[in-house]
C-alpha cells in the first residue's frame, strides 16, 4: 500500500470461501476491509451458490466432486468459484463508490494467498488496458502463450464494473481442458471491457508467487537458479 500513496489511500474489501474462521479473522484484522463478505462452510454455504451456475453452463453437473472429469468443454467448479468470489469483491466495491458517490482510481484485484515482493505503485498504471502479471519469455523461456494468470489485475472503476460480469459469460470465454488461459481472458477484456490486455512489471515467480510455491521466501534467488542465464536481467 505504501507505493501506492500510503495506507490512507487505500481501502480493502474481501470475500473469501475459505471456511477456516482462523483465517478470516487474520485476514480481517491484517487489512481491516471497508467492505467484506465470509462465507462459512464450503458444501453447506458456498457450493449452493455455484450450483445453479453448474447446472446453467454444463447439462451434466451432478454435484460430485469433479463434474468437469471427461467433458473438457464444461466450465469446472474451480473456475466458477475463482470468479464468482471475484465478482462478490468487486460488488463491495461498487456499493461503496455508490454510497460515497465517487469511484476509485484504481483497483487491483489480487488473492489472498499471494506473496508480492516489488513495489507496485498503481498510480503509476495507465487507464488504457486491464493490467497482469508476466508469465511470458525472456523470463519464463517454456511458456510463448504465457501461463493462466489469476495473480493479480489492474484495472480502472468503469473496467471493474464490466469486469464482475465474467461468471455470466464462462461459456464463451473458455478454453479446453478448462485452462483458463491468457487468452481467454484477453479475449473477454478486449470483447466485453472494451479495452486492451496487457502485462505489468511484475513477473510470477521473481516478484509474486502463491504462497504454497514459496514456503521458504526465496522466490528471486531460486528463479535465478532455474534461469542463469537471466540473472543480469534488469530488475
Amino acid at each position: 500500500m505504501e507505493p501506492s500513496g500510503g495506507t490512507d489511500k487505500w481501502d480493502t474489501f474481501i470475500h473469501t470461501a475459505v471456511p477456516s474462521r482462523a483465517v478470516q479473522a487474520e485476514l480481517h484484522n491484517l487489512y481491516a476491509p471497508l467492505g467484506y463478505e465470509y462465507t462459512l462452510g464450503y458444501r453447506s454455504n458456498w457450493k449452493p451458490r455455484l450450483r445453479p451456475y453448474m447446472i446453467r453452463y454444463n447439462s451434466d453437473y451432478d454435484d460430485d466432486d469433479n463434474p468437469c472429469q471427461g467433458y473438457p468443454e464444461c466450465v469446472d467448479e474451480v473456475t466458477l468459484s475463482r470468479w464468482l468470489s471475484a465478482r462478490i469483491a468487486l460488488n463491495l466495491v461498487k456499493r461503496a463508490e455508490e454510497a460515497r458517490g465517487m469511484t476509485y482510481d484504481k483497483i487491483y484485484l489480487t488473492r489472498p494467498d499471494m506473496l508480492l515482493w516489488v513495489e507496485v505503485d498503481l498510480r503509476r498504471y495507465c487507464n488504457d488496458a486491464v493490467y497482469y502479471s508476466n508469465c511470458y519469455p525472456p523470463y519464463h523461456p517454456g511458456r510463448p502463450d504465457g501461463c493462466p494468470s489469476d495473480f493479480h489485475y489492474v484495472m480502472t472503476s468503469e473496467m471493474a464494473r464490466r469486469m464482475a460480469t465474467l461468471p455470466e459469460h464462462l461459456v464463451r470465454y473458455r478454453n479446453w481442458d478448462n485452462a483458463y488461459s491468457n487468452a481467454a481472458m484477453r479475449d473477454f477484456v478486449r470483447d466485453i471491457i472494451g479495452v486492451d490486455f496487457k502485462t505489468d512489471h511484475v513477473v510470477i515467480a521473481r516478484h509474486e508467487n502463491i504462497f504454497r510455491a514459496e514456503t521458504d521466501y526465496m522466490g528471486e534467488a531460486n528463479y535465478y537458479k532455474c534461469h542463469p542465464r537471466l540473472s543480469t536481467a534488469p530488475p
